[in-house]
């Protein structure tokens, strides 16, 4: 609760309402709100009806921590079902990024090299609300493909040998994709096992700085961007090795190397 009221008056700026709901009768909500010091509505549902419509309620008939993105048409923009990974162990203590993601998901973020990247939603080709990664993994490739480039589909084969190789089951894999069509239900019937959002419209693509496809970005534990390169590559090998080498890295506590080409971020020196 503390972690959330922290940034409260900071999402309102950005025009974002919060909003928790849980299944408390009301007069035990409403001192719980007292007792914390709640700056923002605690809802009461002990019939569960809400819960369970926002898909909610566990097997157990308890509810679950899920985080739901409305948009300001009313729509569900995401939905975020793995709030419990964004708690990590510090020493003796148990820290939570949550309101740190949710604070960056609604900011004026960007994909440079050194930039924090989000945990955005995106649908599937069915319709169902997915992400890059599910918080807390070692590493998360990015790969920003066209469903219609050779290139793309070449670069989105070669990660999927990584996804399988015990070596990086740390890792989370994800394809954006940009539909080159008004269907992109096509795109369910992918063989290779890479959880994959659609990109329409390409608002996401742009905001990735993503200009041409395929393009791959690798982000660190904490979100942020380590590598990012075209994934078509000439002169620096394919890109299932340049990943490699950055997941490598990574799980061995190493410094990634610098692109070898320049990208957004790159550092430039004079001479």
């Amino acid at each position: 609760m503390r972690d959330v009221r922290s940034v409260v008056p900071l999402l309102r700026d950005e025009g974002v309402a919060v909003l928790a709901i849980n299944a408390d009768e009301p007069a035990t909500r409403a001192r719980f709100a007292r007792e914390t010091g709640a700056n923002f509505p605690l809802l009461s549902d002990p019939g569960l009806e809400t819960i369970r419509a926002y898909g909610a309620l566990g097997e157990s008939g308890l509810p679950l921590r899920v985080t739901v993105v409305i948009g300001p048409d009313g729509t569900v923009q995401g939905v975020d079902r793995e709030v419990g990974r964004t708690i990590r162990a510090e020493g003796d203590r148990r820290v939570s990024r949550y309101s740190e993601d949710i604070l960056l998901l609604f900011s004026d973020w960007d994909a440079r090299l050194g930039s924090r990247v989000p945990r955005f939603f995106v649908p599937d080709a069915r319709g169902r609300s997915v992400s890059p990664g599910r918080g807390g993994e070692v590493a998360t490739v990015i790969l920003v493909e066209g469903d219609t480039c050779e290139g793309s589909a070449l670069a989105r084969r070669s990660l999927a040998s990584l996804l399988l190789n015990p070596t990086y089951r740390d890792a989370a894999f994800f394809s954006l994709v940009v539909p080159n069509g008004p269907d992109p239900a096509r795109l369910a019937e992918r063989p290779e096992p890479v959880v994959t959002g659609c990109d329409t419209g390409g608002g996401l693509a742009r905001r990735l700085s993503v200009t041409a496809t395929p393009t791959v970005i690798v982000l660190d534990r904490t979100r942020r961007v380590v590598y990012r390169g075209p994934a078509a590559l000439e002169r620096s090998g394919t890109v299932v090795d340049v990943v490699r080498v950055t997941l490598d890295s990574l799980l061995l506590g190493r410094a990634v190397p610098a692109p070898e080409l320049p990208v957004v971020g790159t550092p430039v020196r004079g001479g």
